[in-house]
């Protein structure tokens, strides 16, 4: 292991030629009732607000550069969204757009961002993003950056299981007597970047892990248990500090504990898993090194990939299937639908999907969709941004490619494609492959080239 005290003079000679400086703040973003909430097949609307949502906001600074990170208590970020964000918090700063990223922590109680009726909201934190940043360039403080990765193994599960029928599915339910075995890994550790004042005050923290935020399923606004998270680590260290979660590689994981028959979804639920991932920060937090910071940017690669490619035989069984239920009564797309029901055979959620591949079979055969990956230094440590929802695998690749000493994988960043597979993952099926407009069973490739391609680049970057 570095020496700590080597790094710290290592870290003071690097400061001569540009102290690091940091200013956070966290900006309410939580929507009015009746509000479209985002996450499920069918429209729900907020009856009522469990917790607050913000969007938290850290800017750091070193020789003339700067990385803006702004993580949103959304289910996703829209691209168009995303970059509206972008523009206003760089024109404000007098930066790069692409320095700026946004993130969702994908909480399935959050406002639907892409619905028509959002958009006045959408426009609101656009506003209030900026206007809270209007005034950093007098606010900046000097800083260091701290790092430390801890596990915690309680709270996601891999939601891909292996039938006896030798098929996979998602979500099978917690009573299924046909589940063999889980179809994959999920990466259970807890990263967290802790940035602290001169005086040794902590001033904001990033914490990094991976699970679905879905484990409220409610009419409510709720931030799921990133927010939990959060008001644990300001229980202990102060509401001062910001905190700022960025979801992992959560494309294949949930909360679902199916092999012990444990699936719950309550606030109860988003507070235990919440509040336990926010003691294993605060564990980490307090065995934190110090992190050697030369430099500090945002690379950036932007890819068009192919959508899907859908066979003659998933066409001709989508068709037949529009053709069965179209009329029946029972596949209407009413109450409460969401991926679960799936595994339940639902007769409006297996008629949505086969429209799906119908429309994409016949008006997408060349479309492309924009995957950007992005790679922000923070000196010896970079986070990896993906706009979608990669699957743990991916994840874990990246990391195995020690370009950095410490690399983390953050999903939904700056647009939102999808599900981000892999070529195994669509072979086997389940419900993250089937949608008509998802992206090409080789997408894995595409992600890992950018990734490890950016973070050549800018560990070269001095």
């Amino acid at each position: 292991m570095t020496n700590p005290a080597v790094i710290l003079e290592e870290q003071r000679a690097m400061n001569a030629n540009g102290q690091l400086r940091c200013w956070t703040e966290e900006v309410l973003i939580t929507p009015p009732l009746g509000t479209p909430l985002a996450g499920y097949f069918t429209e729900r609307r907020a009856k009522g607000v469990y917790d607050d949502l913000y969007a938290s906001i850290l800017v750091l600074e070193k020789s003339n550069s700067a990385v803006v990170i702004i993580a949103c208590d959304l289910c996703n970020v829209p691209e168009n969204l995303a970059e509206s964000i972008r523009k206003a918090v760089a024109g404000k700063l007098d930066i790069p757009a692409c320095s700026v990223v946004v993130s969702a922590t994908h909480t399935h109680t959050g406002p639907s961002v892409g619905h028509p009726e959002c958009a006045g909201y959408n426009q609101e934190i656009i506003g209030r993003i900026a206007e809270a940043v209007a005034g950093v360039t007098d606010s900046m403080e000097d800083c260091s950056l701290e790092y430390g990765a801890g596990i915690d193994d309680r709270f996601a599960f891999n939601r891909r299981y292996l039938m006896k029928d030798g098929t996979v599915l998602t979500n099978p339910g917690a009573d299924n007597p046909d589940v063999v075995k889980s179809a994959g890994v999920v990466d259970h550790s807890v990263n967290v970047v802790k940035v602290v004042g001169s005086g040794g005050e902590v001033k904001a923290l990033i914490a990094n892990c991976a699970n679905h935020a879905d484990t409220v399923d409610a009419e409510m606004v709720s931030a799921d248990w990133p927010g939990y998270l959060r008001a644990k680590v300001k229980e202990n260290l102060g509401d001062e500090v910001a905190v700022l979660v960025l979801n992992g590689a959560a494309g294949d994981v949930n909360h679902f504990d199916v092999m012990n028959h444990r699936v719950v979804q309550n606030i109860d639920e988003a507070k235990r898993i919440g509040g336990g991932y926010g003691e294993t920060v605060l564990e980490v937090c307090g065995r934190t090194q110090p992190l050697l910071v030369d430099s500090i940017g945002v690379f950036c690669e932007s890819v068009q990939v192919p959508y899907r490619k859908i066979t003659d035989a998933e066409l001709s069984e989508a068709r037949k299937t529009v053709a069965e239920l179209k009329d029946d009564p029972e596949a209407r797309l009413e109450g409460h639908l969401e991926a679960q029901d799936i595994a339940k055979g639902n007769k409006a959620v297996k008629l949505m999907f086969a429209r799906g591949i119908v429309h994409a079979a016949e008006n997408m055969k060349n479309a492309t969709k924009k995957l950007l990956v992005e790679v922000v230094k923070l000196g010896d440590l970079a986070i990896v941004c993906v706009n979608g929802e990669p699957f743990t695998d991916i994840c874990l690749d990246i990391k195995d490619n020690m370009v950095f000493e410490h690399t983390l994988v953050a999903e939904l960043v700056n647009g939102s494609i999808g599900y981000l597979g892999t070529k195994k993952a669509y072979k086997q099926g389940g419900y993250e492959t089937l949608s008509g407009n998802r992206v090409c069973d080789d997408v894995e490739d595409y992600i890992k080239e950018a990734a490890v391609k950016l973070m050549v680049q800018a560990i070269s970057r001095k």
